[in-house]
């Protein structure tokens, strides 16, 4: 059997088995907002909280202990025999007998009289606020048991869906020492459609897209539908939102207020049929923004 288990521990697979419980099982069983579970090839690492509860006596017994010596109670070994050095005569520290000792062990037990009966009763103080679950971890190289978002702490852009079953990668800009902690993401919202994609890639919107070295080329395409090549090249491709548009040398389609997106500082009135200007010196696509009410 097992010992107690203390704050933080890893319960093998090996030991788990024993309960006849499978890592989700045993998941729910411990379904408290401050335990905190990683999922690990060879076993759980197991949390109680942030930090240890170490508890006056006079304070009663802690919640989480209690609940997790509930569940691995029948895995537990009670005669470890933690005994310290014989008392001598005089001795004024406390030392445990084997009696103590079984005590000791059992003292997360409903049932259990340590340290005193008057103790265990005390009134528990009133719950916390209620906080929001611990969110799963696993490590690199695990097959996902949960579909959704997940990410990799501190590491930007790590953040990607994963279905169930599917392996949890290292991250090519990890080091081979380090260890890929992978967390399901508590905001479970999809990230905003990319806005750039390439020639032969699915297109992430539907719309009107932009040759990024050349703004005036242009295409429309469907969501997913692939991007095309321009002049048998693989070019970056920009999405752009609707509306009316005109390129330098054209004629004004419409009168009122236009600008070109991507140069600052470029909205100006056009009137009717007058060409569309260069800025910079550079051919643009300007877009109209509306009429002016004067």
């Amino acid at each position: 059997g097992i010992r107690p288990p203390t704050w933080a521990f890893l319960l093998a697979d090996h030991w788990r088995e024993k309960l006849d419980l499978s890592r989700e099982q045993l998941r729910e069983a411990l379904a408290h907002p401050r335990i905190s579970i990683t999922e690990l090839h060879s076993g759980q690492w197991i949390e109680l909280g942030e930090q240890p509860e170490l508890y006056p006596v006079e304070h009663g017994v802690p919640e989480l202990p209690m609940l997790l010596n509930r569940l691995l109670k029948p895995i537990r070994y009670d005669d470890l025999g933690l005994l310290g050095f014989g008392q001598w005569d005089g001795d004024p520290n406390e030392r445990f007998t084997d009696a103590d000792s079984r005590r000791w062990m059992a003292r997360f037990d409903v049932d259990s009289d340590w340290p005193a009966p008057a103790h265990r009763l005390i009134k528990p103080k009133p719950p916390a606020p209620a906080q929001a679950s611990q969110p799963l971890s696993m490590v690199a190289g695990m097959t996902c048991t949960q579909a959704g978002w997940w990410l990799v702490p501190g590491v930007a852009g790590s953040r990607r869906e994963f279905k169930q079953g599917e392996m949890l990668p290292t991250l090519p800009q990890q080091s081979s020492n380090s260890l890929a902690l992978w967390q399901r993401d508590p905001d479970q919202t999809p990230p905003e459609p990319a806005r750039h994609a390439y020639s032969g890639e699915p297109a992430p919107r539907a719309g009107r897209w932009e040759m990024e070295t050349d703004r005036c080329v242009e295409c429309t395409v469907q969501l997913n539908e692939r991007l095309p090549w321009h002049e048998s090249q693989s070019v970056r491709w920009l999405w752009t939102v609707s509306g009316m548009r005109a390129r330098s040398g054209e004629t004004c389609p419409y009168p009122g207020k236009w600008v070109c997106d991507y140069k600052p500082g470029t909205e100006r009135l056009f009137d009717y049929a007058v060409l569309m200007p260069n800025v910079d010196g550079e051919k643009v696509v300007w877009r109209w923004l509306g009429l002016v009410q004067i």
